[in-house]
C-alpha cells in the first residue's frame, strides 16, 4: 500500500468512529406526560400515577413515602449538548 492509501483508510476509520460516537449516544425519550410516568431518587425507581406515589415505608406499616409532582420545571440546555431540556425535580 502506497502513503497516500494508508492516509485515506486512517481518515475513514477516524471518521467512521466519530459518527458512531455521535450517533450511537443514548438519547432519553421525551416524557410529554411529567405526572405519570417513572423517575429514579436515590437509586431507586418512584412512579407517579396523577403526580402523587405512596409507598409503604416496610411491609404492612402505615407510614408512607409520598412523592408529589408540584410543577416546578426548569427548562434550558440542562447539559451542554445544545438541546433545549425539561428537569422536573419531585419533592418526597
Amino acid at each position: 500500500m502506497t502513503k497516500v492509501s494508508c492516509a485515506a483508510l486512517a481518515l475513514i476509520a477516524i471518521a467512521g468512529l466519530v459518527l458512531f460516537a455521535v450517533y450511537s449516544r443514548a438519547k432519553s425519550p421525551a416524557i410529554k406526560d411529567y405526572k405519570n410516568t417513572t423517575y429514579v431518587i436515590d437509586d431507586k425507581p418512584v412512579t407517579l400515577v396523577n403526580g402523587v406515589s405512596e409507598v409503604e415505608v416496610a411491609p404492612g406499616s402505615t407510614s408512607k413515602v409520598v412523592t408529589r409532582y408540584f410543577g416546578n420545571d426548569a427548562k434550558g440546555d440542562l447539559n451542554g449538548d445544545g438541546t433545549v431540556a425539561s428537569a422536573t425535580p419531585p419533592a418526597a
